[in-house]
Protein backbone atom coordinates (compact mmCIF):
# COMPACT_ATOMS: atom_id res chain seq x y z
CA UNK A 1 0.00 0.00 0.00
CA UNK A 2 3.21 2.01 -0.57
CA UNK A 3 1.94 5.46 -1.75
CA UNK A 4 -1.76 5.26 -0.48
CA UNK A 5 -3.23 7.36 2.73
CA UNK A 6 -6.39 6.14 4.41
CA UNK A 7 -9.49 7.04 5.06
CA UNK A 8 -10.70 5.45 8.24
CA UNK A 9 -14.29 6.79 9.21
CA UNK A 10 -15.77 5.48 12.96
CA UNK A 11 -18.37 6.22 15.45
CA UNK A 12 -18.95 4.58 18.69
CA UNK A 13 -20.39 1.32 17.12
CA UNK A 14 -18.19 0.44 13.42
CA UNK A 15 -14.68 1.33 11.86
CA UNK A 16 -14.67 1.21 7.74
CA UNK A 17 -10.98 2.11 6.29
CA UNK A 18 -10.59 3.12 2.78
CA UNK A 19 -7.58 3.15 0.68
CA UNK A 20 -7.25 6.81 -0.77
CA UNK A 21 -5.35 7.83 -4.00
CA UNK A 22 -5.90 11.14 -5.95
CA UNK A 23 -6.15 10.47 -9.92
CA UNK A 24 -4.34 12.61 -12.22
CA UNK A 25 -6.82 15.33 -11.90
CA UNK A 26 -7.13 15.76 -9.04
CA UNK A 27 -9.66 13.96 -7.47
CA UNK A 28 -10.23 11.37 -5.03
CA UNK A 29 -10.42 7.77 -5.52
CA UNK A 30 -11.64 5.65 -2.71
CA UNK A 31 -11.73 2.22 -2.16
CA UNK A 32 -13.32 0.04 0.83
CA UNK A 33 -11.09 -2.28 2.31
CA UNK A 34 -12.11 -3.53 5.16
CA UNK A 35 -14.57 -2.89 8.88
CA UNK A 36 -15.25 -3.65 12.00
CA UNK A 37 -18.08 -3.16 14.78
CA UNK A 38 -17.82 -3.43 17.83
CA UNK A 39 -19.20 -6.87 19.46
CA UNK A 40 -22.00 -5.78 21.09
CA UNK A 41 -23.57 -3.84 17.81
CA UNK A 42 -23.08 -7.29 15.95
CA UNK A 43 -25.13 -9.01 18.57
CA UNK A 44 -27.78 -6.34 18.96
CA UNK A 45 -27.87 -4.71 15.67
CA UNK A 46 -31.50 -3.35 16.21
CA UNK A 47 -30.35 -2.09 20.07
CA UNK A 48 -30.73 1.83 19.92
CA UNK A 49 -27.98 3.86 20.70
CA UNK A 50 -28.82 7.48 21.17
CA UNK A 51 -24.89 8.31 21.18
CA UNK A 52 -24.57 7.36 17.71
CA UNK A 53 -27.94 8.60 15.83
CA UNK A 54 -29.22 5.17 15.30
CA UNK A 55 -32.11 4.93 17.91
CA UNK A 56 -35.35 4.08 17.15
CA UNK A 57 -36.62 7.15 15.90
CA UNK A 58 -34.31 7.23 13.42
CA UNK A 59 -35.42 3.99 11.97
CA UNK A 60 -39.00 4.88 12.54
CA UNK A 61 -39.84 3.59 15.43
CA UNK A 62 -41.40 4.84 18.84
CA UNK A 63 -38.51 6.43 21.33
CA UNK A 64 -37.42 4.36 24.28
CA UNK A 65 -36.25 6.19 27.51
CA UNK A 66 -36.42 6.12 30.98
CA UNK A 67 -37.47 9.79 31.38
CA UNK A 68 -34.31 11.17 33.18
CA UNK A 69 -32.50 12.21 29.76
CA UNK A 70 -30.19 9.12 30.03
CA UNK A 71 -30.21 6.47 26.60
CA UNK A 72 -31.93 3.57 27.35
CA UNK A 73 -29.25 0.81 25.67
CA UNK A 74 -31.09 -2.00 25.94
CA UNK A 75 -28.85 -4.33 27.72
CA UNK A 76 -29.11 -2.35 31.52
CA UNK A 77 -25.81 -0.01 30.74
CA UNK A 78 -26.12 3.29 32.08
CA UNK A 79 -24.90 6.21 31.09
CA UNK A 80 -21.55 5.15 32.52
CA UNK A 81 -21.49 1.71 31.39
CA UNK A 82 -22.18 2.82 27.90
CA UNK A 83 -19.67 5.29 28.15
CA UNK A 84 -16.87 2.79 29.03
CA UNK A 85 -17.82 0.43 25.72
CA UNK A 86 -17.28 3.38 23.84
CA UNK A 87 -14.17 3.88 24.95
CA UNK A 88 -13.53 -0.02 24.94
CA UNK A 89 -14.60 -0.07 21.24
CA UNK A 90 -12.40 3.49 20.33
CA UNK A 91 -9.39 1.54 21.96
CA UNK A 92 -10.31 -1.53 19.81
CA UNK A 93 -10.08 0.81 16.76
CA UNK A 94 -6.83 2.41 17.29
CA UNK A 95 -5.22 -0.98 18.32
CA UNK A 96 -6.74 -2.38 14.71
CA UNK A 97 -5.36 1.30 12.96
CA UNK A 98 -2.03 0.57 14.40
CA UNK A 99 -1.86 -3.55 13.40
CA UNK A 100 -3.02 -2.59 9.30
CA UNK A 101 -0.85 0.75 9.11
CA UNK A 102 2.13 -1.73 10.77
CA UNK A 103 1.72 -4.45 8.12
CA UNK A 104 0.14 -2.29 5.15
CA UNK A 105 2.48 1.06 5.85
CA UNK A 106 0.09 3.84 4.85
CA UNK A 107 1.97 6.98 3.86
CA UNK A 108 -0.89 8.38 6.13
CA UNK A 109 -4.24 7.85 7.73
CA UNK A 110 -6.92 10.39 8.29
CA UNK A 111 -9.94 9.06 10.60
CA UNK A 112 -13.05 10.95 10.63
CA UNK A 113 -14.64 10.15 14.38
CA UNK A 114 -17.57 11.99 16.13
CA UNK A 115 -16.27 14.60 18.71
CA UNK A 116 -16.50 12.21 21.93
CA UNK A 117 -14.24 9.40 20.26
CA UNK A 118 -11.11 12.48 19.11
CA UNK A 119 -9.49 12.25 22.67
CA UNK A 120 -9.32 8.65 23.11
CA UNK A 121 -7.79 8.41 19.60
CA UNK A 122 -5.65 11.66 20.06
CA UNK A 123 -4.66 9.59 23.70
CA UNK A 124 -3.72 6.48 22.15
CA UNK A 125 -2.14 8.16 18.80
CA UNK A 126 -0.43 11.31 20.72
CA UNK A 127 2.66 11.67 22.83
CA UNK A 128 3.20 8.94 25.14
CA UNK A 129 0.12 6.87 24.07
CA UNK A 130 -0.04 3.29 23.39
CA UNK A 131 0.54 4.23 19.48
CA UNK A 132 2.74 7.10 19.66
CA UNK A 133 5.13 5.42 17.31
CA UNK A 134 2.32 6.07 14.34
CA UNK A 135 1.02 9.63 15.75
CA UNK A 136 3.32 11.45 12.69
CA UNK A 137 1.11 9.61 10.38
CA UNK A 138 -2.25 9.23 11.96
CA UNK A 139 -4.18 12.77 11.89
CA UNK A 140 -7.83 12.62 13.64
CA UNK A 141 -10.06 14.62 12.77
CA UNK A 142 -14.08 15.99 14.04
CA UNK A 143 -16.10 14.19 11.43
CA UNK A 144 -19.26 11.99 11.41
CA UNK A 145 -18.55 10.37 8.26
CA UNK A 146 -19.34 6.90 8.55
CA UNK A 147 -22.51 6.45 7.10
CA UNK A 148 -21.58 7.96 3.79
CA UNK A 149 -20.59 5.79 0.84
CA UNK A 150 -17.24 5.29 -0.68
CA UNK A 151 -18.99 7.96 -3.73
CA UNK A 152 -19.98 10.73 -0.82
CA UNK A 153 -17.32 10.00 1.00
CA UNK A 154 -14.66 11.14 -2.12
CA UNK A 155 -16.65 14.27 -2.57
CA UNK A 156 -17.21 14.99 0.96
CA UNK A 157 -15.60 18.78 2.04
CA UNK A 158 -13.53 17.58 4.48
CA UNK A 159 -11.92 14.68 2.68
CA UNK A 160 -11.62 17.12 -0.70
CA UNK A 161 -9.58 19.73 2.20
CA UNK A 162 -7.40 16.65 2.30
CA UNK A 163 -6.11 17.08 -1.47
CA UNK A 164 -4.58 19.74 -0.88
CA UNK A 165 -3.28 19.87 2.28
CA UNK A 166 -1.84 15.97 1.04
CA UNK A 167 -0.39 18.18 -2.01
CA UNK A 168 1.54 20.41 0.21
CA UNK A 169 2.53 18.09 2.84
CA UNK A 170 5.71 16.19 3.06
CA UNK A 171 5.39 13.03 4.82
CA UNK A 172 8.74 11.79 6.76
Amino acid sequence: MTGQSWIVTADNRKASVYSYNKAVDGTAHLEFLRSIEHEEAELEHERPSLMSGGGPARRGGAGVGSGSGVPHFGSGLDKHGAEEEHHRFAKRVCDWIAEASVANRPERVNVFVPVRMMAYLRGEFGHGGKHADLGKRVDVHDGELMRLSASELAAHPKVVALRATDARQVVV
